[in-house]
């Protein structure tokens, strides 16, 4: 019985002691069950090319410590039993540092009517040891499970 759910990127907050200002992508992929490699479809939650482009809407380019911002980007996917949901960071600094981890797995039978959940994503400086830290925080919603949906993608 295949799953229909509304995936969502709903905030950003800087937990270290520097500024983050993360350039490129945070997405949401359908990825076969026992080899996340084997990507089936792919929807971005996050997308920022260069470090002079705002990474919101309202026009900030940055996070100081303990600010956060709320984005509310949210995308609708299927998963069948054999597939699990990958929330997938391809992300770097100014300096190419790039940050980790780089998947987050949520497997099918995890997938109940509502989780949230939230990404450490991290990057350690060289010379100065420090540490650049922000939290990612994605909500899962179960919309509706059904057998039809097993031969009907929106992709």
């Amino acid at each position: 019985m295949a799953k229909t759910i509304d995936v969502a990127l709903t905030t950003m907050e800087n937990v270290g002691t520097f500024n983050v200002s993360p350039t490129g992508i945070l997405q949401a992929q359908i990825v076969r069950g026992v080899d996340d490699k084997e990507i089936h479809h792919t929807e971005e939650l996050y997308f920022r090319l260069r470090h002079d482009q705002p990474m919101h809407p309202n026009g900030t380019t940055h996070l100081v410590p303990g600010q956060s911002l709320s984005f509310n980007v949210s995308k609708r996917l299927i998963v069948n039993p054999d597939e699990a949901l990958v929330l997938f960071q391809n992300l770097e600094e100014r300096e190419g540092q790039l940050y980790s981890p780089a998947r987050r797995h949520v497997r099918f039978a995890e997938i109940k009517d509502f989780d949230e959940i939230s990404s450490d994503y991290s990057v350690t400086l060289g010379v100065s040891g420090g540490t650049l830290k922000f939290i990612a925080t994605y909500t899962v919603q179960l919309v509706s499970e059904d057998q039809e949906s097993l031969t009907k993608k929106p992709y």
